[in-house]
């Protein structure tokens, strides 16, 4: 690749999972995560309606080798980016994982795809550091309420014992 390619930003995790040519793919990954919840495998997707009736379970998704699968997708979302198309990990020699390096080499080599690979990566950038400057103003803005309200109940506290040592002093004067 070209350029480096992280696939869990939403664009290039769509153009891999989204598009008609990877359709394989989606059912490879939905099939590979979602195992545990669904009766039988997934055999066919549309886009514009993802829950499709499914077909019996069969023998080839037998759980270990499903779990492989899952854990190959996992392992390919965190890692991916870091791979070159030519050589490739051992787990990554599958006809999926494959394609799926087909298409982050291509996002990678088409120049407006990067350009919109990279403004998206910036905007999410962005997005944490100004998620990041709103949790410290909370943050500061709840230690400055709670200063403000142990102030409160210390002067309520201070007043309360002025009040009680007023009622004894009257007390001693009667």
């Amino acid at each position: 690749m070209r350029h480096p390619i992280d696939p869990r930003v939403d664009c290039v995790f769509k153009a891999l999972l989204g598009s008609e040519d990877n359709r394989p793919l989606l059912i490879h990954f939905l099939n590979a995560v979602l195992v545990d919840d669904l009766p039988a495998p997934i055999t066919e997707v549309e886009t514009l309606n993802p829950y499709n009736e499914r077909e019996a379970f069969s023998d080839k998704f037998a759980s270990a080798q499903v779990e492989i699968e899952r854990e190959r997708w996992l392992k390919f979302f965190k890692e991916a980016e870091r791979f070159n198309e030519a050589t490739l990990p051992d787990w990554m020699h599958t006809a999926e994982m494959r394609q799926a390096m087909s298409t982050l080499n291509a996002f990678s080599e088409k120049e407006r795809a990067y350009h919109a690979y990279q403004a998206r990566q910036e905007f999410l950038r962005q997005q944490r550091g100004i998620q990041r400057e709103l949790d410290k103003a909370r943050a500061a803005k709840e230690a400055e309420r709670r200063a403000k309200e142990a102030a409160l109940q210390a002067k309520e506290a201070a007043l309360a014992e002025v009040e009680r040592l007023k009622a004894l002093l009257k007390q001693k004067d009667v």
